[in-house]
């Protein structure tokens, strides 16, 4: 929290608002991460280890992600 420049409020705030779930996958998360933009800083939700994880690993490029997802629907 401290590293992206949260209140303790804030952050409460911010997981009250979500019901405490995740903002990708809408279950209820045991340790919230906080996700941000990479290029500009900007806080945008608070999401489960696995999706924050998940579109880490994409880098945030949604072109890939749409291209994952176009994947799994192919070989479903």
């Amino acid at each position: 929290k401290r590293k992206y420049g949260l209140t303790k409020q804030a952050f409460d705030d911010m997981l009250s608002s979500q019901l405490g779930l995740c903002g990708i996958c809408d279950e209820p998360m045991k340790t919230p991460c906080v996700d941000h933009d990479h290029q500009t800083g900007a806080i945008r939700k608070l999401l489960c280890i696995q999706c924050n994880t998940g579109i880490g690993q994409f880098n945030d490029d949604e072109t890939l992600v749409d291209k994952a997802a176009a994947y799994l629907r192919e070989h479903k």
